[in-house]
């Protein structure tokens, strides 16, 4: 009767294109909130011939839909204006497939969400690639809910048709189970009753992302933001030869929780040439790409957020490639790409593009930018939450650039400005006979303001109190003695106090600060008059530091506005300014990089170390040229000159400040406070980017790379970015603008 429905409906829409003038309309791939993507060798009911098909994960229809591997048309189903789907129960929201290592189809599994209970929970689900009606043909329950899957790549010394799938599970397990072909019948199918499954007794750290190494069976990598023992963050290596278990630990300095890895040569450092010659005597090696989990990196972290490079022959990061100078750090600097969501990489295709390109296969794949071809041993893309999916040459660690990074790091502007009200025409600038100095590689897109005695960061009308040693504490355990807000003696306090007689708002100045104590562990500042000048302030200065007098009013309950005792400069904007330092009218200051390790070695507060830092050393780290607590504003200004990025242009060598100005008063010796000048900089790059084209850029949940060259050799290799919001992308680093075609 269905068959008889669907050759009636056939037949009526075919009738109804032949009265039309139009043809009819194309079937729609019909993506209900796609979670993830797979591609797998099969058969469909498009060919009797084994060939790639793309699997995308319907989470909001319990369905896969299937598209033509080779050229992303879609499957044309039974139905008529429907391409072709597999139902899924239970919502699949992950994906992936494996190769047995004998020629026939591939497997494919997908796990389910396992917030439906009547269905079973999260399992494995074997989907049929062997037949052209594709569907579940059986389950495997790992017993607990299913964080990431992987497949393990073919290993040829194991047995024969047989291939492993790793599995992250909550809980603080990874599970490993292993498929075999069926020898029954025609011995293309897969049983999922026959799979065995190993799982790992406690690990100590929860794995949430997994990854493994192309051409290296038996291992996989497991990002974590648990410590893997001894404070030490970063990826773990899981064994899975037999019951998988912990067999090493990279070093990341900071939790990670995405990952992939590949084994590629890295380019000669510093080379400046784009083809080929840039890898020439380099030796290949393994090596891990981790995100960075924002809980432990960043400006107050030991390293920058990121993408970062692992070198599992040391343990730890890649080295920087840089020559040994002050501004080599002793690890490769991360790839800012925002917040990350899903990350894979890709080596070199197996099919060079054209005959006319035999280089760009096998060894080496090319990336186009709008300025040049490159090759490459090795590329990476980046799915981030603003949509977007950035490329990145793993062979020279860089993102690609569309233009001339040394050409274009600018200062784009510069604003002074008088707060209003003001009278006179005094104004802060840049001293016209020193240049800003500005530096590829180091100087990011962002805002640097100075200020006249401008409002630190964070310390604008704070809960403060009195003592009774008349020190000024922040209300609670308020860090007042924390360097990275920038306190300095000689700063101005404006105090708004409550029930203080005729007392308003008035100023005081910082005579010194007070080490964090048992009593008060964020510290305290001792005030002091602004100068005889100010009568009215001292008064009041001297009745709050005074006995206390009987009323219901306590008046050393207070409100406190710290500002800086000449000019601060912060980078940022908004509610995100950082202190960046003192500069001073007429001397020569800069933001640059210098040795972290150093400086936190010597540092004992923030940011070497969180909050609150060693409350019993605290003391020890007092101010004063050279000492502690210098070493710790030293190391805030020099986090905020990183390098951002390296350099695959003659001058790649170059190392220098963030930024580095002298300023200077127009019209006379002095400005009004508030007076400000906003220097605002750009890097330079313009990053080698693609987005959706069609539908909407939300929520990119995976990235999934493909080498389509054996089937269509101009094709290349591809990354597949399936997003909530109805879209897959398919694009390619390998050709220009990125190749990109939407699915939605």
């Amino acid at each position: 009767m269905r068959a008889a429905l669907r050759l009636a409906a056939a037949a009526g829409a075919a009738a109804l294109a032949a009265c039309t003038d139009t043809a009819a309309p194309e079937p729609g791939a019909n993506l209900s909130q796609p979670s993830a993507v797979a591609v797998f060798r099969g058969y469909t009911t498009k060919s009797s011939q084994l060939r790639p098909y793309v699997a995308i994960a319907n989470s909001a229809s319990n369905d896969l839909t299937i598209m033509d591997g080779t050229d992303d048309t879609l499957v044309e189903a039974p139905a008529p204006l429907r391409g072709l789907v597999y139902p899924v129960p239970g919502r699949p929201v992950l994906l992936a497939s494996a190769d047995l290592g004998d020629g026939k189809p591939d497997l494919l599994v997908a796990v389910t969400a396992g917030d439906l209970p009547w269905l079973g929970g999260s399992r494995l689900s074997v989907v049929r690639t062997w037949r052209p009606d594709g569907a579940v043909v059986g389950e495997v329950d790992l017993g607990a809910h299913i964080l990431d899957v992987v497949a393990l790549p073919f290993d040829p010394a194991g047995a024969p048709s047989q291939v492993k799938v790793a599995a992250a599970l909550a809980g603080d397990r990874v599970a490993v189970v292993t498929f075999t072909r069926s020898t029954a019948g025609d011995g293309l199918a897969i049983d999922p009753a026959a799979a065995t499954v190993e799982t790992s007794a406690l690990l100590g750290f929860q794995p949430v992302d997994l990854d493994a190494t192309p051409g290296v069976p038996g291992f996989v990598w497991a990002a974590t933001q648990d410590d893997l023992g001894g404070g030490v963050h970063g990826v773990a290596r899981i064994d899975v030869t037999g019951m998988p278990a912990p067999a090493g630990v990279l070093d990341a300095r900071a939790p990670t929780r995405l990952v992939t890895s590949l084994r590629l040569a890295d380019a000669i450092p510093l080379t400046p040439a784009l083809d080929a010659t840039a890898f020439d005597g380099q030796a290949v090696e393994e090596r891990v790409y981790a995100v960075l989990d924002e809980s432990g990196c960043g400006l107050q972290a030991p390293i920058a957020c990121g993408l970062v490079a692992l070198d599992p022959g040391t343990g730890k990061l890649a080295l920087d490639p840089t020559t040994a100078t002050s501004f080599q750090a002793p690890f490769r600097a991360p790839i800012p790409v925002g917040y990350a969501l899903a990350l894979a990489a890709t080596p070199p295709p197996a099919v060079p593009p054209s005959p006319a390109d035999p280089q760009y296969a096998g060894t080496y794949l090319r990336m186009v930018t709008s300025i040049a071809t490159r090759a490459t041993t090795g590329a990476a893309a980046v799915a981030s939450v603003d949509g977007t999916i950035t490329f990145v040459d793993l062979g020279r660690w860089e993102v690609p650039s569309h233009q001339s990074v040394v050409a274009n790091v600018k200062v784009e502007r510069v604003i002074s400005t008088r707060p209003p009200g003001t009278a006179g025409t005094q104004r802060l600038v840049l001293d016209p006979s020193t240049p800003v100095t500005v530096t590829a590689g180091y100087t990011p897109t962002d805002l640097w303001t100075v200020t006249s005695e401008g409002i630190l960061p964070g310390l604008s009308s704070v809960g403060a109190e009195i003592g009774a040693d008349g020190a000024l504490a922040l209300e609670g355990a308020g860090r007042i003695y924390d360097p990275t807000l920038g306190v300095q003696a000689d700063d101005i306090v404006v105090i708004e106090p409550s029930g203080l007689g005729t007392c308003t708002t008035f100023e005081a100045a910082v005579l010194d600060l007070v080490p964090p104590s048992a009593a008060r562990p964020g510290g305290a500042v001792r005030l002091k008059s602004r100068g005889p000048a100010n009568a009215a302030w001292n008064r009041c200065l001297g009745d709050l530091l005074g006995p206390i007098p009987s009323s219901d009013v306590d008046p050393r309950s207070l409100r406190a506005t710290f500002r800086a005792g000449g000019y601060v400069l912060v980078r940022g904007k908004d509610r995100a300014v950082v202190h960046a330092g003192r500069p001073k009218v007429g001397d020569s200051f800069s933001v640059a990089w210098q040795d972290e390790d150093a400086l936190a070695s010597a540092c004992l507060l923030p940011p070497a170390v969180p909050w609150p830092a060693l409350p019993a050393l605290a003391p020890t780290c007092a101010p004063g040229a050279g000492g502690c607590r210098d070493k710790c504003e030293q190391l805030v200004r020099a986090r905020l000159a990183r390098r951002i990025g390296y350099l695959t242009e003659p001058s790649a060598s170059i190392t220098g400040p963030a930024i580095a100005f002298k300023l200077a008063i127009e019209g006379g010796t002095t400005v009004p406070r508030d007076a400000a000048l906003v220097i605002e900089t750009v890097e330079g790059r313009a990053p080698f980017r693609v987005s959706p084209t069609a539908g909407s850029p939300v929520d990119p949940r995976a990235v999934v790379p493909f080498d389509r060259s054996p089937w269509s050799a101009p094709g290349g290799v591809r990354f597949l970015v399936p997003y909530a919001g109805n879209a897959v992308v398919d694009t390619s680093p390998t050709q220009g603008g990125g190749g990109v075609n939407t699915i939605h």
